[in-house]
């Protein structure tokens, strides 16, 4: 009986021991995890890359788009034209009152507010509607390039001053969006 009792519980504290050892992850197991997971976050790290980079690009475009539109429906409401200059050069964006556009000192008490060359205040950021391209991309990655005779002017009924505009926003490594305004209309269309 002795002999039993001590066979019985020898087992036990076999099978609770294996049992022990069983329930945790080795250190080997733990390995084996993070390398599985390195591989497919190595895998699909490109991948990644090129979605951030296209939605940079698909960024830019909204903001030359808002630009563009901005300044037509300031034209509307103010009844005088206003005007988008595309820096190709400087690849910035720049939205502009006509009326002080060839003043030297700024005026800070028109509506809206310019500076010395005219450029408006951002209606989001309060800051001079200035707009450079590289803030959305690493600088030689975005290029802008305007077809027609910059700037563009949009008058108080809602055309602009060149029979259609055609912008190129590219991107050497995701593509290019082109964008068009139609200068009968003011109306801008986004293709890729």
């Amino acid at each position: 009986m002795i002999a039993r009792e001590a066979h019985r519980k020898l087992c036990a504290s076999f099978l609770f021991g294996r049992a022990r050892r069983q329930a945790g992850f080795t250190l080997l197991d733990m390995l084996i995890v993070v390398v599985i997971l390195g591989i497919v976050g190595l895998s699909t790290f490109p991948q990644m890359r090129g979605l951030l980079a296209e939605r940079r690009l698909k960024a830019a475009t909204t903001e030359l788009v808002s630009a563009i539109q901005y300044a037509s429906s300031l034209a509307v409401r103010y009844q005088r034209p206003f005007g988008v200059y595309l820096n190709g050069a400087g690849n910035t964006i720049e939205v502009f009152d006509q009326r002080y556009r060839a003043e030297t000192s700024p005026h800070v008490d028109a509506a809206p507010p310019v500076t010395a060359a005219g450029v408006i205040v951002n209606p989001l950021t309060k800051a001079w509607y200035v707009t450079d391209l590289d803030d959305f991309m690493q600088p030689d990655q975005l290029r802008l390039y305007a077809f027609f005779t910059n700037p563009i002017l949009f008058y108080p009924d809602g055309h602009s001053s060149s029979y259609g505009a055609w912008f190129l926003l590219n991107s050497s490594a995701i593509g290019y969006y082109l964008i068009y305004v139609n200068g009968m209309t003011g109306r801008v269309t986004v293709s890729q």
